[in-house]
């Protein structure tokens, strides 16, 4: 059922199962590699202390399109009478 299971996915969907297995070992190198720095400072990356925003489905898509898109936007620093970071769209000029 699992390997049958996972092919059935990956045809219908138009995935590469060997692709999506070589994305999860560098996903578990990276982990690795930051928990080896002391990055994460709770127990982990699947603390829920590091998934507060996990269903914020808005923040998400910003988040994954700064890192796949750079240079469409830039943040600003909350200053010291504010909390908020600004977000500015980035016009390609400069």
């Amino acid at each position: 059922k699992g390997y049958q299971a996972e092919m059935s996915f990956c045809h219908k969907h138009s995935l590469s199962g060997k692709t999506l297995n070589m994305i999860a070992d560098v996903k578990q190198q990276l982990q690795d590699m930051l928990q080896d720095i002391g990055f994460f400072k709770h127990s982990g990356p699947k603390d829920p202390y590091y998934n507060a925003y996990s269903t914020n489905t808005h923040l998400l898509k910003a988040v994954l399109c700064a890192g796949l898109m750079p240079n469409i936007a830039r943040a600003e620093a909350p200053s010291p009478q504010s909390s908020q970071v600004r977000l500015y769209c980035s016009t390609g000029t400069g």
